[in-house]
């Protein structure tokens, strides 16, 4: 595709290939991209703006119209500086329509919907799409793969997931825990590093590295030790332990953020202004701490 379009690469960042892509196909680029994105483009030839979200909407995207202007931001916070005040959108709240819809808790803030984008033609008119929608099997048709081929189907999904998502122009890490979810993933991580077939990080000489939480022992997620619930039912759950068995059985380094009631309590309020909306646990608050020990360990992007 790109030597048919001819186009001539400026920089040497991986996002430039949202350019060259619209240029040859138009809006319609958008379906052709995999991944976690949030990403803006203004024609000025057609004098088109165009703003899109990720199909299962990974990475935020807010806009506003204010005072006559079209906003567009990756928090609320953003729009702060610009003017827009915020106001509790009680209904949305109630109802939940900031998790289920377009809507926020905030009133007329919304987002742009997984799989969606926004368009705004000559500075006027504001409309939105839906460019990619999940397309299930009709489920009146009978399946005849064996067992076997099911879980090869699966298997060979996943390591193209991870493979495309190695490929960066910045340091890659993994939010490691003691689930099976992330240590299938550390480890077919691993196992393309080593196959060579994936290149890790701009230069591919960057060692794979795995981040973690621990709670302290007594704090009912004892995750080196029997929790207060494993001790009461009988099951022995040591996630932490499990995570470090697995960088050591696949020779990575693994750093731990420590998670405490002094921890939760020093960062609940931090947690609570970036991440700007409701939850009905505390678990938002590990992944802060978290992200700030992927941020000071040099790592720009993580496979979670």
């Amino acid at each position: 595709m790109i030597k048919l379009s001819g186009y001539k690469f400026q920089g040497g960042s991986d996002s430039e290939i949202v350019v060259a892509l619209y240029e040859y196909y138009g809006v319609s680029f958008l379906s052709r991209l995999r991944g976690e994105f949030a990403l803006c483009i203004y024609d000025s030839r057609k004098q088109l703006f165009l703003a899109a979200r990720d199909r299962s909407g990974i990475k935020p995207l807010f806009w506003t119209v204010h005072d006559g202007s079209l906003f567009l931001a990756s928090e609320a916070k953003a729009l702060l500086p610009f003017g827009w005040r915020p106001e509790w959108d009680v209904r949305s709240i109630i109802d939940k329509g900031w998790l289920t819809e377009e809507r926020t808790i905030f009133k007329g803030l919304r987002k742009i919907r997984p799989g969606y984008y926004l368009s705004c033609l000559s500075f006027d008119h504001i409309s939105e799409g839906q460019y990619w929608d999940h397309d299930y099997p009709d489920k009146r048709l009978v399946d005849n793969r064996q067992e076997v081929d099911m879980i090869e189907g699966v298997r060979e999904k996943m390591l193209d997931a991870v493979r495309v998502r190695l490929q960066a122009d910045v340091p890659v890490g993994i939010h490691l825990s003691g689930g099976i979810d992330s240590a299938v993933i550390a480890g077919m991580a691993k196992h393309l590093l080593d196959k060579g077939e994936v290149k890790l990080g701009s230069d591919g000489t960057h060692k794979l590295r795995c981040l973690g939480i621990a709670f302290d022992k007594g704090s009912g997620y004892d995750e080196s030790g029997e929790s207060a619930h494993a001790v009461r039912t009988g099951v022995l759950l040591m996630p932490t332990v499990i995570a470090q068995n697995t960088a050591n059985f696949l020779g990575v380094d693994f750093q731990t953020a420590n998670m405490n009631e002094e921890e939760l309590a020093a960062n609940f309020e931090e947690a609570v202004w970036f991440d700007e909306q409701p939850h009905f646990e505390l678990g938002f608050v590990g992944k802060h701490v978290l992200s700030k020990l992927t941020r000071q360990s040099g790592l720009k992007t993580v496979i979670s």
